[in-house]
């Protein structure tokens, strides 16, 4: 875990020089996956710190980005203060070297007698991991999935369509057998058929 400290002053932002270095963060299999640049850290105001970085898609095909987890460790307010932090992209769908904005808000839980107006506090480190996320491995095996999924339902369909025209060409020697019979003539077999056929639609000639 990189460790870093800088002051977090009240209604003010801090420079491009008191910012946090860049953050590689992996997937699941150890990947890079994206690089996060702190852009902003808002100041301490009305118990909220907001936060503004970029993201790099670093993984070598496209992404998806849902969210990513923060920690930050906090000196200062009421001795070492852990606050978690969920980071949004503005977009979530990267290709490869695609930049997007996150943003996010530090929920800050000041001691008692500690005004978010006045003092300053401390930030000692910050971890990150990924939330919500696709690989380019997942969204390719996605991919595949939907095609086969799609070409089962095409087969499924295939021998669904291929039943019902079995069905239809029955209908159609019921009919041509049955037609001309008066009703006491046909066997309890025929009667069967003209009324599963008739019920379907099927009985007639084709």
């Amino acid at each position: 875990m990189r460790k870093f400290v800088f002051a977090l002053i009240c209604c003010n932002f801090l420079s491009a020089g008191e910012l946090p270095p860049t953050w590689t963060l992996t997937d699941s299999l150890g990947n890079p996956a994206v690089r996060v640049v702190f852009e902003r850290f808002g100041a301490i105001k009305y118990h909220t710190c907001d936060v503004v970085a970029t993201v790099t898609n670093i993984a070598g095909g496209p992404i998806t980005l849902y969210w990513i987890d923060g920690k930050v460790r906090f000196v200062g307010l009421s001795e070492r203060d852990d606050r978690s932090i969920d980071l949004y992209p503005a977009k979530r769908d990267l290709s490869p070297g695609e930049t997007t904005s996150v943003k996010g808000e530090i929920v800050m839980q000041l001691a008692p007698g500690i005004s978010p107006f006045s003092g300053y506090a401390t930030v000692e480190s910050i971890t990150l991991k990924l939330g919500g996320f696709k690989s380019p491995q997942d969204l390719e095996r996605e991919k595949k999935e939907r095609a086969e999924e799609q070409q089962r339902q095409k087969k499924l369909e295939a021998e669904r369509d291929a039943a019902r025209a079995q069905l239809q060409r029955g209908c159609a020697i019921v009919y041509r057998n049955t037609i001309d019979k008066a009703q006491r003539d046909l066997t309890v077999r025929e009667a069967k058929q003209i009324d599963y056929c008739v019920l379907q639609g099927w009985y007639g000639p084709e």
